[in-house]
């Protein structure tokens, strides 16, 4: 067995392409000393036998004039010690070839959101965190813990599947699914994968401490990228701005989809890629949390200008790998400024986003992973994900996914790296029940690989995504779930 695991992970490294507030002591960037048992640790340790269902959504004293209410908060995730990278390929067997971290060139981040509708209580959390990837175990983690942490707090129910996060996929952020390291599953640092659950969650419930009116609208405009999606592309850049009654800024959430990949494989910095450089942008701009969620990334990738007018990258003291190129920090730089660029068209044909309120729908369902090779691999991983034995069409592996609605904006998540041909999909689906407005949040509460349709897990034309696929039965499970869903509405 050992020997088929190190010709195959050899065999995969080979492969080209990619897998693809106030500051405070939490703010430090420091893994605590004292470590649960992550591989123990599950939603339901965090969740006691209480009657939620006489809880209030919001808190009994907060009062609100706006039809929405708003807080946002940040925290750092850089972890203090060297960590394997994600991304790029795999280094089974081959030390020389694994990337390991040698410094921090900037920090990683969680920005959070929280949206209220004030009058019926109802609340969504947005999240984009700088992480190759969150595994459903990881979120369904965070999801109980803010859950706990709010009722605790503030006395209200908040169901947990309404903590959406996203993870931007940053290839200069820590392997926290556990495929890049020397072993599958080596790669995955439990502590630090803790450590950046926790902040999350932290930032999580103060952006509900801060809850206060604002007015939000939103826009959209285009932004070119490279996709070798052969039907489907996505490229819509969506902007969602919330001001305080007297003009303050207190977020702007922008949505598109690309890789961070503007740092080659050669880059051993921590680092956000281009997504940092958008959001110091932004906030340097605009001011307020500047939380930034990706789309459907499934082969999709930025155009990565080398010049854009500066003659210094955006972070020209953080840590620069030894012998990397230096053109790869102006292009990272200049990436990030391209879609500053983007949303601020956007910015520019803002409307009201619409005050009929907030709805949410999660589910959790079944699939029956296809991909033998790709679940040898993990089967013999550490990693949380429950053994599976792809020839008993019986054993099956959850996913899931959140449909939400925000005014007259529909927002659906895929658990992974979709191709914009899968997430269109799922949109048709909700466009038939006259949503106009429909986005996909893609990497959204899980990592499960690449996400391709039955026909794309047959084209050779993906080989080398196939080898990150659980399957082409993962989309029709999709699809039926997401059915469901609407016909229960």
């Amino acid at each position: 067995m050992r020997t088929l695991l190190l010709a195959t992970a050899m065999a995969l490294a080979a492969a080209p392409g990619c897998s693809s507030s106030s500051p405070s002591d939490s703010d430090a960037g420091v893994v605590p000393d004292a470590v649960g048992d992550a591989a123990t640790e599950t939603a339901a340790d965090v969740t006691p036998d209480i009657d939620w269902s006489k809880l209030p959504r919001l808190p009994a004293d907060r009062k609100f004039a706006t039809a929405y209410a708003a807080g946002a908060a940040e925290r750092k995730v850089t972890p203090d010690h060297s960590i394997y990278l994600g991304g790029f390929g795999f280094c089974q067997s081959a030390p020389n070839l694994c990337r390991k971290s040698q410094g921090v060139h900037d920090d990683l981040w969680v920005y959070a959101v929280v949206v209220a509708d004030t009058k019926t209580g109802e609340a969504l959390a947005f999240a984009g965190i700088d992480s190759i990837g969150i595994l459903l175990y990881d979120s369904e983690v965070v999801q109980e813990k803010v859950r706990m942490k709010l009722y605790e707090k503030y006395g209200v129910n908040f169901e947990g599947p309404r903590v959406m996060v996203s993870s931007s996929h940053s290839h200069g952020a820590p392997d926290s699914c556990g495929l890049w390291g020397l072993g599958f599953g080596e790669g995955r640092d439990d502590a630090y994968v803790e450590y950046f659950r926790d902040q999350t969650v932290d930032a999580i419930v103060e952006a509900f401490g801060r809850l206060a009116d604002v007015d939000i609208n939103w826009g959209t405009d285009a932004l070119a990228n490279s996709s070798g999606d052969k039907t489907a592309r996505d490229e819509t850049v969506l902007v969602l701005q919330g001001k305080t009654p007297a003009g303050e800024p207190v977020f702007t959430l922008t949505r598109w989809a690309a890789h961070p990949t503007a740092y080659g494989s050669d880059n051993k910095g921590l680092s956000a890629d281009w997504v940092g450089v958008f959001r110091a942008a932004m906030a340097k701009e605009y001011g307020g949390i500047q939380i930034y969620m990706q789309g459907p990334i499934g082969d999709v990738y930025p155009d990565r200008p080398s010049e854009c007018g500066l003659t210094e990258e955006w972070f020209p003291d953080g840590f620069r790998t030894p012998g990397l190129d230096p053109t790869q920090y102006m292009r990272t730089t200049c990436t990030g400024l391209t879609v500053v660029e983007a949303a601020k068209r956007a910015l520019g044909k803002l409307v009201p986003l619409a005050a009929t309120g907030i709805r949410h729908r999660y589910s959790k369902f079944k699939f029956h992973p296809e991909n033998g090779l790709l679940m040898l691999l993990v089967n013999a991983t550490p990693m949380p994900i429950p053994q599976v034995d792809v020839e008993d069409p019986n054993s099956v592996l959850d996913a899931a996914f959140g449909w939400a609605t925000l005014g007259d904006l529909d927002f659906l998540t895929n658990p992974g790296e979709s191709f914009p041909t899968f997430a269109k999909s799922g949109e048709d689906e909700i466009r038939k029940t006259g949503a106009k407005n429909v986005f996909t949040l893609g990497m959204t509460y899980d990592w499960a690989g690449y996400l391709l349709t039955p026909g794309q897990y047959k084209d050779p034309d993906f080989s080398y995504h196939q080898t990150l696929c659980p399957g082409g039965e993962l989309q029709p499970r999709f699809l039926e779930a997401l059915s469901a869903m609407i016909a229960a509405q």
